[in-house]
C-alpha cells in the first residue's frame, strides 16, 4: 500500500501536466474528437433498434399474410361469390 501512493501521484501530476499544456484551441479539436466518436457510437445503437423494430413489423405483417386467404385459394370455397357471375 506504501508504495501506490507515489505511483498515483505521480500519474496525476503527469495528467495534470498534459491537460494544463493544450491551448483553446487543442481543447476544440478533443471535444470535437469525442463528439464525432460518441455520434458515431449514438448513430449504430439507434440504427439497431430501428433495424430490429422494422424486422418485428415485417414479421408481424407476414404472419397476418399467412392468416389470411392465400391467393391461390378458391374463393368460391370459401363462401364468397364470384365476380365473374
Amino acid at each position: 500500500m506504501e508504495g501506490k501512493m507515489p505511483t498515483t501521484v505521480s500519474y496525476s501530476g503527469a495528467a495534470a501536466s498534459i491537460l494544463s499544456s493544450l491551448t483553446l484551441t487543442e481543447w476544440g479539436i478533443v471535444v470535437g474528437i469525442i463528439t464525432a466518436i460518441a455520434t458515431f457510437a449514438f448513430n449504430i445503437y439507434y440504427q439497431m433498434r430501428r433495424d430490429s423494430r422494422e424486422q418485428a413489423q415485417f414479421e408481424e405483417s407476414m404472419q397476418r399474410l399467412k392468416g389470411g386467404r392465400r391467393p391461390d385459394a378458391c374463393f368460391e370455397c370459401a363462401g364468397g361469390e364470384d365476380e365473374r357471375g
